[in-house]
């Protein structure tokens, strides 16, 4: 029955965001079920049968043991942050949504980590003040027109600047850096030059959207050849976070901006500083072709 009402609920605006929301709120009142990565887990149910995004969670799982602290910016529900205090990891997260924001909370609690991470409710751009954020949970995004979202459906949220929030947390460790914020890297990037220069420089693992869910006009994310620049001209490399690692060179990223075709398989990147040890990488290519 469902099966059949749902396309006709998606018709209008309202309706659907309002049938999402009384959805994923009774979620919350679920039993806590443990997942394949030895936590508790409630929220998205593929994540209890190890299917939602499982090459990138091995890619996260390796870094994790070469680094202090996890700074998971566009948390969601938790998947990542869990990831990382199951590790014993310091974690700052930063989620803006408010329904994402239960299901965050509510997995650190059921898992006893209340006292092991910072929250925060906030999105991360270029500016210190309010922004329209448009859709909601997984689709929530800073950008106008981002995955279909009607542009007249948004709440205010407070925005920061990642370089004023964490850069005297973040110089005394090891970083690694997850972002997923549908859309707004760039302007996540504008807003942290100290970080990008700074001497000890983190590992990034970044979801850009190559062609998926852009705005209505847009048949490429249109800064994606900026995005990729900012992080070349700061000295850093790019591989694609699947199991082929394969390095990304500014003339491809370029060479896809022109030709408006994607020869990328993913849409998740790690950035890794120049000097990076070639052992490593080839420790990680071998981690990712093993079982």
């Amino acid at each position: 029955m469902l099966k059949k009402v749902k396309p006709i609920i998606e018709k209008f605006p309202l309706i659907a965001n309002f049938y999402r929301f009384i959805r994923d709120s009774y979620a919350l009142t679920r039993k806590a079920k443990s997942t394949p990565y030895g936590f508790l887990w409630k929220g998205n149910k593929s994540i209890l049968d190890g299917t939602f995004e499982p090459e990138e969670i091995k890619i996260a799982s390796f870094f994790l043991e070469q680094v202090d602290q996890l700074i998971n910016i566009g948390a969601n529900q938790g998947l990542y942050s869990c990831l990382a205090l199951s590790k014993n990891k310091k974690v700052m997260a930063f989620e803006p949504d408010p329904l994402n924001l239960k299901y965050l909370i509510k997995n650190i609690q059921i898992n006893n980590w209340v006292s092991s991470i910072e929250v925060y409710p906030v999105a991360v751009s270029n500016k210190n003040g309010l922004e329209k954020l448009y859709g909601s949970s997984f689709g929530a995004s800073l950008i106008s027109g981002w995955g279909n979202n009607n542009n007249k459906l948004y709440k205010l949220i407070p925005t920061i600047k990642l370089d004023i929030f964490v850069i005297n947390k973040f110089q005394p460790y090891r970083n690694l850096i997850i972002i997923d914020i549908e859309g707004a890297e760039q302007k996540l990037l504008d807003g942290c030059p100290n970080l990008l220069n700074c001497d000890l420089k983190p590992i990034w693992i970044v979801e850009i959207s190559i062609e998926e869910h852009q705005p209505k006009g847009f048949s490429i994310n249109p800064n994606l050849v900026k995005t990729f620049q900012t992080f070349f001209g700061k000295g850093y490399r790019s591989f694609s976070a699947d199991k082929n690692i394969q390095e990304i060179k500014l003339e491809q990223i370029k060479d896809i901006y022109k030709s408006k075709k994607n020869t990328l398989s993913t849409h998740n990147f790690i950035f890794l500083d120049q000097s990076y040890s070639e052992n490593d990488l080839s420790d990680l290519r071998t981690f990712m072709k093993n079982k």
